[in-house]
């Protein structure tokens, strides 16, 4: 039987990304974002609020754009797969596991930058970038 692995969040960045380079030179960005939720509880009238913070990883050509564009405090769609690093605590000898978001999408919304307009950003799992830009569109 075949699964799905996919992942679409709508939210803003913690702070500001991150950009690395793997032993082989692949750009590697990463960041933070929060998504947020809120309700009102129907038997209290009282409204919730609940935040979940997101680890993303971002890839090759689309990690230089998104570390060159977003900033804490942007407002981001993105499309990604969930992937589950762990790790071995040397002193208690158990996993930890950590939860990231790969992107395979990114669209910025904000719009501080007049000179670029992204329709949106693909990094496809070939590897082949495809990159959608509008310039001085308004």
């Amino acid at each position: 039987m075949l699964g799905v692995n996919k992942v679409i969040l709508i939210g803003r960045l913690g702070q500001d990304p991150t950009l690395n380079n793997t032993s082989d030179g692949t750009p590697v960005c990463n960041f933070s974002i929060a998504t947020s939720e809120e309700w009102t509880d129907k038997k209290s009238g009282e409204k919730k609020h609940v935040t979940e913070w997101h680890r993303i990883v971002v890839w090759k050509n689309l990690a230089n754009i998104a570390y060159e564009h977003l900033r804490k405090g942007s407002a981001v769609y993105l499309e990604g797969k969930i992937k589950k690093k762990s790790e071995l605590n040397k002193i208690t000898q158990t996993y930890i596991y950590n939860i990231e978001i790969h992107v395979t999408s990114l669209i910025f919304l904000d719009r501080k930058n007049k000179n670029l307009k992204q329709k949106s950003l693909l990094d496809d799992t070939d590897g082949v970038f495809q990159e959608e830009l509008l310039e001085n569109v308004d």
